[in-house]
Formats: C-alpha cells, structure tokens, sequence
C-alpha cells in the first residue's frame, strides 16, 4: 500500500516540475507558473509525509 516508492516518485515530480519552471524563467508567465508550483509543492510535500509516516508506522 504505502511505501517509499510512492514518497520517491512525488520528491522526482516536484524535482522536474521545478526544473522546468527554473527553464521557462523567460516565460511571461513564470509568476503564474511559480504560484501553482508552491501550492502543489506543498501538496506533494504533504503527501511525502504520509507517505512516510504510513510506511514507518
């Protein structure tokens, strides 16, 4: 069920996600971009916890 392959695969999205807003700085729309990757970074971080804390327990 919960393990820490899941954990793993939520820090590698934030990673690329991040990576590809780092890229797109140029964008227009980078500030739109960074808004939505700090409110799902925090979701996936959350989820990270979880993940963590279900798989420890």
């Amino acid at each position: 069920m919960f393990n820490i392959n899941h954990a793993f695969d939520h820090f590698l999205l934030s990673f690329i996600l991040k990576s590809f807003a780092f890229m797109k700085q140029s964008n227009h729309h980078f500030h739109d971009i960074c808004k939505d990757l700090i409110v799902l970074d925090s979701y996936i971080t959350i989820l990270n916890y979880l993940y963590l804390v279900f798989y420890y327990l």
